[in-house]
């Protein structure tokens, strides 16, 4: 059986700031396209 997962807005945006760390930490943002992936 199928479930749908929605995401609230709130939780769309601290993704993005988590994400956007780890992007300018790393200097890359090949670990958020991984976290990304996983979740696909």
């Amino acid at each position: 059986m199928a479930r749908l997962i929605q995401f609230s807005r709130r939780f769309t945006v601290q993704l993005q700031k988590i994400l956007t760390f780890y992007d300018e930490r790393n200097g890359s943002d090949q670990y958020s396209r991984h976290l990304i992936s996983l979740s696909a």
